[in-house]
This record gives C-alpha cells, sequence and structure tokens, in this order.
C-alpha cells in the first residue's frame, strides 16, 4: 500500500512538472495561426509526457528518496517561496500561465537547493542555524549594495547571477567568521567590545548619512549607482534564497580537517586573521571614500581649482585617457603616470573598462590604505588594538582624507606610501631593497616626499652611510625610470633634472608673513583634522571655488557655526593633552619613531613657509604624522577605557562637524551642474 501510494505520488507530481515546463515552452505558440488545433496539442502532449518519464525516474533515485521527509518539504518549500516571488513580481495579472511557471520554476529550484540541504539540516541539528542565519542576513545586506555597484559595468543576466551567488556566499563565510570572533571578544573582554561595536557602528551611520545626504543632489549623484533597482532585485532575492542551504555547505567544507589545517597554515590567511579588525576598518572607510569620491569627482567638474586649489581633472583626464600630458608643464611628478596609470587601467578590467571609476576605486583603495597602515604602525606602537582602531579613525574621518581620499589628485597616494616606508621601518627584518622601492614610488610621484622617507631613515636607524647609500639608489632609479616612463608616455612632463623644468613652481612660492605663519598653524593642526567653513569665490572658472586659505588675499577660514566651535576648542585641549604628555613621558614614547615624526612635520612646514597658495591641499603630506604623533603621546592615557570612550565621543562630534562641510560642498556645487 504504501508503495502504491509512493508510485502514485510521484506519477502525479512528475506529470504536473512535466505538464507546467510543457505548457511554458508552448504558451509562445499558442496565438500563432500556422499551428492547428492538433500541433498545439503535440505541443504540450509530447514534451509533457517525455519530461514525466525523466522527473519520475529522478525523483525515485535512491539519492533523492535518503533525506527525511521534513528535509525534502522544507527543500520544496523554499523552492516554492524563490519561484513564488520570482513569477509573481515578474507577472502582472494571475492566470494559467503564471501558475505552470511557478510549478516549473519550484521544481528548478528544488534541483538547484537540494544537494546542499544536508549540510543545512547539520547546521539545525548542531544548533548553529541563528548564527548562519543572520551571516546570511548580513551578507544579503552587503551584498545588495556591492552587486549593485558592480551590476552598473556587468550588465548581462547570467553574469548578475553569479555576482549575487559568490558576493553573497563570500560575505556569508566572512559574517560567519566574525559572529564567531565577536561571541569570543564579548567574553574575553566585554568592555572594548562596546568601544570598537560603537566605532564601527558611528562608521556605518556615517556612511548611511553620506549616501541619503548626496542622493538628495539628483544632478551630483545617482543613488541607483549603488543600488539594485527593477529586476535586478527580484534576481537578487531569488538568488539569495538558494544560496542560504548553500552557504551551510560552502561553511562545512571549510571545516574539513584537510582545508581547515590549509586555512590555518597558509600565510595569507594567517595574515588577514592577524590583521582583521584593522582590515574591517579599512573596509568601511573605503566605502566612504568611494561615496565622496562619485561625487567629488563627477565629470561635469572639468576645470581645476575646484575644491582647494586641487588638480581633480587633470588627473583624472591623464589617468582616464589617453591624453597623459600634463597642461601645466610641471615636472615634479615624474612618475605618477608610470605608477597609478597601470593599476587604473587593470582596475578598468573588473569594472566594464570604465577607467572613470577604476580611478575612484584607486583612490578609496589608497585613502584606505591609509586607515589600515595607521592601524598597524600604531598597533605595534602602542600594543593595544582598540586604542589603534580609534586612531586609525581619526586619521580616517580627518577633514584631509575625507577629502583626498576621494578626490582624484596624488597626494592620498603620497601618504599610503610615506606611512608604508613607517610600517616597514619598524620592522627587524625590513630589506633595503624594499625600502628602496618604496622610497622609489614616494619620489616619483611627488619629488619632495622623497626627504621625509629620509628624515626617517636617519631618525630611526642613525646608520648615516646606509642613508646615503639609500638616497643614491632612490634618485638613480628614479633618473632612469623617468626615460623609461618617457617612452611609454612621451612627451607628458619634463625632466625633473633639468633645471628649467622648476620654473614653473614659481607662481606658487610666496613670501613669509604673520598671517601666513597664522595659516600654516591652522593648516597643521586644525584644518586638516576639523572642518572650519570654507571660503568660496567665483572668479576664474565656471564652478564655486572652495578654499581653506586665499594666499592671494591673505584670507584664513573661520569656525563660524556653534558645532565648527565647539569641535574646535575640544580638539584644541587634546591638542594641549598631547603636548603635556609628549614633554612628559617622551623618554617612554619611542624617542626615535617621535623624532622622525617631528621632522616629518617640521620638514613640511618649513617647505610650506614659502611654497603654497592653499596650505590644505598639501594636508595629507603631514597629517599622518600629527595623528601618530598623538596618538605616541596619549599612549599611557589610551590604556584606560574612559580615555577611548572619551575620542570615541569627539569622533562622533567630529563626524558631523566634517559631513557638513561636504554638505555645503554638493549644495553649491550642484547648483552649476545640470
Amino acid at each position: 500500500m504504501k508503495f502504491s501510494a509512493s508510485v502514485l505520488v510521484k506519477s502525479v507530481s512528475s506529470i504536473l512538472i512535466g505538464l507546467s515546463f510543457a505548457y511554458v515552452f508552448a504558451f509562445p505558440y499558442f496565438s500563432d495561426k500556422a499551428y492547428t488545433i492538433l500541433d498545439k496539442f503535440s505541443f504540450i502532449l509530447f514534451p509533457t509526457s517525455a519530461l514525466a518519464i525523466i522527473i519520475y525516474y529522478l525523483v525515485s533515485l535512491e539519492k533523492w528518496a535518503h533525506p527525511s521527509v521534513p528535509l525534502r518539504i522544507f527543500t520544496i518549500g523554499m523552492a516554492f517561496i524563490a519561484a513564488s516571488f520570482f513569477e509573481g513580481m515578474t507577472q502582472t495579472r494571475f492566470s494559467l500561465y503564471l501558475i505552470a511557471g511557478i510549478v516549473s520554476l519550484t521544481a528548478i529550484f528544488s534541483v538547484l537547493i537540494f544537494p546542499s540541504m544536508p549540510f543545512f539540516q547539520t547546521a539545525i541539528e548542531t544548533k548553529e542555524y541563528f548564527r548562519l542565519l543572520l551571516a546570511w542576513l548580513l551578507a544579503c545586506i552587503v551584498s545588495f549594495f556591492v552587486t549593485g555597484f558592480l551590476g552598473n559595468f556587468h550588465t548581462g543576466l547570467y553574469t548578475n547571477a553569479l555576482l549575487v551567488v559568490f558576493s553573497s556566499l563570500i560575505f556569508g563565510v566572512f559574517f560567519h567568521y566574525v559572529i564567531g570572533r565577536v561571541k569570543a571578544f564579548i567574553k574575553r573582554d566585554a568592555s572594548a567590545f562596546w568601544i570598537i561595536s560603537s566605532l564601527f557602528a558611528m562608521l556605518i551611520v556615517f556612511q548611511a548619512m553620506t549616501f541619503r545626504m548626496e542622493s538628495q543632489f539628483t544632478t551630483l549623484f545617482d543613488k541607483n549607482l549603488f543600488l539594485l533597482e527593477g529586476k535586478a532585485v527580484i534576481l537578487f532575492i531569488t538568488v539569495n534564497i538558494i544560496s542560504l542551504p548553500w552557504l551551510a555547505w560552502v561553511l562545512y567544507q571549510a571545516e574539513e580537517s584537510a582545508l581547515q589545517s590549509f586555512l590555518i597554515h597558509n600565510r595569507f590567511i594567517t595574515l588577514i586573521r592577524d590583521n582583521f579588525s584593522g582590515l574591517l576598518l579599512s573596509a568601511l572607510f573605503f566605502g566612504l571614500y568611494l561615496l565622496i569620491g562619485s561625487v567629488l569627482n563627477h565629470p561635469r567638474f572639468d576645470v581645476d581649482d575646484i575644491f582647494f586649489d586641487s588638480d581633480g581633472f587633470i588627473w583624472r583626464y591623464r589617468l582616464t585617457t589617453d591624453h597623459w600630458q600634463d597642461f601645466y608643464w610641471r615636472s615634479v611628478h615624474p612618475l605618477a603616470l608610470i605608477i597609478l596609470k597601470p593599476a587604473v587601467n587593470f582596475l578598468s578590467i573588473f569594472l566594464g573598462n570604465n577607467k572613470h571609476f577604476a580611478a575612484i576605486v584607486l583612490t578609496a583603495a589608497a585613502g584606505a590604505a591609509c586607515v589600515f597602515l595607521t592601524w598597524t604602525l600604531m598597533k605595534e606602537t602602542l600594543n593595544n588594538k582598540v586604542s589603534a582602531l580609534i586612531m586609525a579613525s581619526l586619521l580616517g574621518m580627518s577633514t584631509s582624507h575625507l577629502i583626498f581620499g576621494s578626490l582624484i589628485e596624488t597626494y592620498i597616494f603620497l601618504a599610503a606610501a610615506t606611512l608604508l616606508f613607517f610600517v616597514l621601518i619598524q620592522k627587524r627584518n625590513h630589506s633595503a631593497p624594499v625600502l628602496i622601492t618604496v622610497g622609489v614610488v614616494t619620489m616619483g610621484i611627488t619629488l619632495t616626499n622623497f626627504a621625509q622617507t629620509a628624515i626617517a631613515l636617519f631618525s630611526i636607524k642613525s646608520n648615516f652611510k646606509f642613508m646615503v647609500r639609500y638616497v643614491i639608489a632612490v634618485v638613480a632609479l628614479v633618473v632612469s625610470l623617468t626615460l623609461v616612463s618617457n617612452l611609454f608616455y612621451p612627451n607628458a612632463n619634463p625632466y625633473f633634472y633639468i633645471p628649467s623644468s622648476f620654473l614653473a613652481e614659481r607662481q606658487n612660492v610666496r613670501p613669509v608673513s604673520l598671517n601666513r605663519a597664522q595659516a600654516l598653524v591652522r593648516a597643521f593642526l586644525f584644518d586638516n583634522i576639523a572642518a572650519p567653513s570654507p571660503l568660496l569665490a567665483n572668479r576664474d572658472i565656471p564652478f564655486t571655488q572652495f578654499r581653506f586659505y586665499r594666499a592671494e588675499d591673505y584670507t584664513i577660514s573661520q569656525y563660524s557655526t556653534s558645532l565648527q566651535a565647539i569641535t574646535g576648542i575640544i580638539w584644541l585641549a587634546f591638542l594641549a593633552v598631547a603636548v603635556i604628555f609628549l614633554f612628559k613621558d617622551f623618554k617612554s614614547l619611542n624617542p626615535r619613531l617621535t623624532l622622525s615624526l617631528v621632522g616629518c612635520v617640521l620638514f613640511n612646514l618649513l617647505f610650506h613657509l614659502r611654497y603654497g597658495k592653499e596650505l590644505f591641499l598639501y594636508s595629507p603630506n603631514w597629517t599622518y604624522a600629527i595623528v601618530l604623533l598623538l596618538g605616541i603621546s596619549w599612549r599611557n592615557l589610551l590604556t584606560h577605557k574612559w580615555f577611548q570612550f572619551l575620542l570615541i565621543a569627539f569622533l562622533a562630534l567630529l563626524m558631523f562637524n566634517n559631513i557638513t562641510l561636504l554638505h555645503t560642498i554638493m549644495n553649491i556645487s550642484a547648483q552649476h551642474v545640470r
């Protein structure tokens, strides 16, 4: 009796599914008058019979019959939900065709889901289902924005489906691991967990506020750049429903003894695991810079000097097109093209050959790298990961890095290269070739920044002969590579070793004055961290220009609003505390690193005493050093939870202050873009 009932259920199910498939495929031919009634009947009868036989055979296989009845019902239920959603959203009205489509898709999705269901059942039996579901849900949220962005460059149906599958599974594994670490962290140090959680939550809020703010300016920002829309949303939800049990399969495979052993002992995986919190922090800043960069690098901004006297347009033009010649014929960036342009071309491969967004992604990645390198250096110096996260967040949230970590220019790459040099030189097993390579990159992007690496090398190692060999090697390589660069990018800019090539820099040389000294203090200690009200001008270009200092008429921006004034006063108090503790605890605060950072700040201070019209433009060259010095000075204070909470509170205030600057820039700039 049981056997007969089973055969009956399988037979009816096979016929129903076969009929549904046949009806869906035959439906377009029903309205074609070239086919007779018999033809149309044949369209249904023969495919239904053939498919029913095949389906009956498949459902009779032992592999299908082996799992428990509840598991099979759950598989069909998930498939039915996915199929109903997909068909319900794509079909405009209830019909027989809709029912046939749901039945057909339910069968297809059941086949796709079924192999992974035993692993999902294992997760339920081991009571890991909540962690699995939470990881899947978080992965869906992040994947929505990631696939929304990548979907702009990859428009095919199957390509988008694969993007959703891979991103959901990768982020699912990621969040499953995060949840596990969080649970262990709470047991180990609950107060530190709440500090870090509040920091990450604040950054997520910052991203949400920035996205919402940018969405108000539709001429500057298309929110659909980061969102899925229309049928892509339907595809996304459907694929994610199917991918849930497959996430359980991926996690099971990751826990297999052989693979787990590989993951534990693999150096790259170990490196990621040991630096996980720093990488996560930098990833959040990458998303933030990418959001801001999509506005600041709008194609309509087709002239320079809009944002703080930067050459945003010319660098965007040189890096993303075949027109690489420098309009201003300057020699101070001898290797910038050969370093940055291939990187842009490489990234564009993954973005549908869109070099514009490849350059934005590269700039945001450099800004995120600065955050990670600061975290690395602070972690080693302070021996406290929580404090290192706070200091790295201070750098990432500073006015300087919010602007230049988003705007296509050279300064953020200089900051990243210099920070990398500091990280490498702190390691005992650093090699001379690696240091020389970083020195070549630093000097190649901008000549003057090479001095900072030399200062750091001499201050930390105190080996004059080694420093001389380093300087000679770097200069020789940069001169040689300049010739190579000219082969790939002929007439891009004059050779830097020709004295007359520096005549173009005379326009940036300014006289020393009390006003400039005041502007320097503001640029080095205040404007680069907490934004004041920008100076606005409508003069030489068809856009409003934003500045913090105008050397032409000696005007300095002010902290004119209550929010700016409060932020500035509190920041001044933090600076005062840092100075006191720096002198008080100098001998115990890694004096060599401290002196090297002070030397880099003094070099920039002396250099910009005469050079530069808008001092904020160069702020990435010293902001990293200021933040590192503050972290070193606060070392003893940062061991106290109350001081960490105090800094988190200030970062929240700084977030609101600096997002006000971004709103001002967008609100005014949107008036020029129609």
